[in-house]
């Protein structure tokens, strides 16, 4: 039974001992404006960072929020990240017009082959907006392409 307990203990003090490698996989996500409205231009921006000391892989997997659901997504992609390495990306949009009112988000969700996580929100909110439809100048707007249903 003694030799028992000192085996535990043993075993407890080289776990605790123990370093865990040192990765570490960081998000962040935002869209500017905050407030959109319909048939407007947005900016969306991502980055993801290997903070710690090791390269990693990470699944990264981006999707749209509207009222609890998801709307758009899961979008999933691997990245290799080299320690310290930092990636981002920005793109523009169109806010269409037909989109709903109402609040939403840019969701990511990163998990690393350390099996450390993060996850990153931006929140945007869609209002009404007045959509045009501009025409080149002396177009009759009909589709030269177009066949007659007649």
């Amino acid at each position: 039974m003694k030799h028992w307990f000192q085996n535990i203990l043993v075993c407890a003090a080289v776990v605790l001992a123990a370093v865990p490698a040192s990765a570490d996989v960081q998000l962040r996500v935002g869209v500017r404006p905050d407030t959109l409205s319909q048939c407007s231009m947005g900016h969306a921006f991502a980055a993801i960072a290997n903070t710690g000391t090791h390269r990693i892989m990470a699944r990264l997997c981006l999707r749209m929020v509207h009222a609890d659901s998801t709307i758009i997504g899961p979008i999933c992609g691997r990245i290799a990240l080299a320690p310290g390495e930092r990636r981002m990306r920005d793109f523009s949009f169109l806010v269409p017009p037909r989109m709903p009112v109402g609040n939403y988000a840019i969701v990511v969700n990163a998990f690393a082959s350390d099996s450390t996580s993060d996850r990153a929100a931006a929140p945007f909110v869609v209002i009404p907006g007045a959509c045009t439809i501009s025409a080149t100048p002396g177009s009759t707007g009909d589709d030269p392409d177009r066949k007659s249903t007649v």
